[in-house]
């Protein structure tokens, strides 16, 4: 049965993929995009636009904050260990990449006021400066893969995010209630340690589709999240469950509902009132015999794996 579940997944890259990131940087010309430091520093035109992705790179050149017009800056796949503070220098950028990298600290990034996307991922970052706030334009924040064993309270007034990736990291619990976030469409917390979730991270939330828990060690889930209207796809595979709130049921929207490794033994009895629901995933938990063959009754337009 493990292709069932590979080509589950690859539909649900695909759906995922469809939704296009709130920020969208226009796409330059090819000789508009610099490849080289010295080069950029050297040109007489505005340099908008560097890629040092993978060169080997373990101290940033001061010298990067003289670019005072970037705006895409990707220093992916390098191995730097901090950012000077010439950094701060890049008020313009709005695109800022420096994924799997050796990072710890980001203190320069939270100067950049006008940055839409940051992405931080694979580095050994476990807080944010306390001035991240300031970054009231940021759209879309991947900081999967680091160290993170608290979210980061300035998260929550980041007013207009759209997608939020913590996953991989150590967090315990979600205790922010992203309150100014009214905007947030996708949060991936996938693999973390989170036990509990504050009831006051379901408020407010009229935009949020995507919502991933995905192997975590959750026991429950409120009833609140009767509040999230948008929802379509709900990830809770490889927790620790053993039911479902009869919320869940009342969730119009809800199109996918992924529970693979949970102990769940029965589901709300108002299933059927889930009528876009079209794929749910029950593989390995305690249901009998009985309360599947009633799922398959309750949602005869769902393709169901148990």
């Amino acid at each position: 049965m493990k292709y069932i579940f590979i080509l589950l997944g690859i539909v649900f890259s695909a759906c995922g993929n469809k939704q296009k990131l709130a920020y969208q940087l226009p796409n330059p010309k090819e000789d508009q995009i610099f490849l080289d430091l010295s080069q950029a520093l050297e040109s007489k035109n505005k340099v908008e636009f560097l890629n040092l992705r993978n060169k080997e790179i373990k101290v940033l050149s001061l010298e990067i904050g003289k670019l005072t017009d970037l705006k895409f800056l990707n220093l992916m796949k390098n191995k730097i260990e901090y950012l000077p503070i010439e950094f701060s220098n890049l008020k313009r950028l709005e695109d800022l990449n420096i994924r799997d990298n050796k990072l710890n600290k980001i203190n320069a990034v939270s100067k950049l006021l006008a940055l839409q996307q940051l992405d931080i991922a694979k580095n050994k970052i476990d807080s944010l400066p306390n001035d991240f706030s300031k970054l009231v334009n940021l759209q879309n924040f991947f900081a999967s893969y680091n160290a993170f064993v608290f979210l980061p309270a300035s998260i929550s007034s980041l007013k207009s995010l759209r997608f939020l990736e913590l996953n991989n990291n150590q967090l315990s619990k979600i205790d922010q209630s992203f309150k100014n976030c009214e905007f947030l469409t996708n949060v991936n917390f996938a693999n973390n340690n989170i036990e509990q979730i504050s009831e006051s991270f379901y408020q407010g939330k009229t935009n949020l589709k995507v919502v991933n828990l995905e192997n975590n060690k959750l026991t429950k889930i409120s009833s609140k999240i009767v509040e999230l209207k948008k929802l379509q796809t709900l990830i809770l595979s490889f927790n620790q469950l053993t039911e479902l709130p009869k919320e869940i049921g009342e969730l119009p929207n809800l199109e996918m509902l992924l529970l693979t490794g949970n102990k769940i033994t029965k589901l709300p009895d108002n299933l059927s009132l889930l009528s876009n629901l079209r794929t749910l995933v029950l593989k390995d938990n305690l249901l009998p015999e009985l309360e599947k063959q009633r799922i398959k009754e309750a949602l005869p337009q769902c393709t169901i794996v148990f």
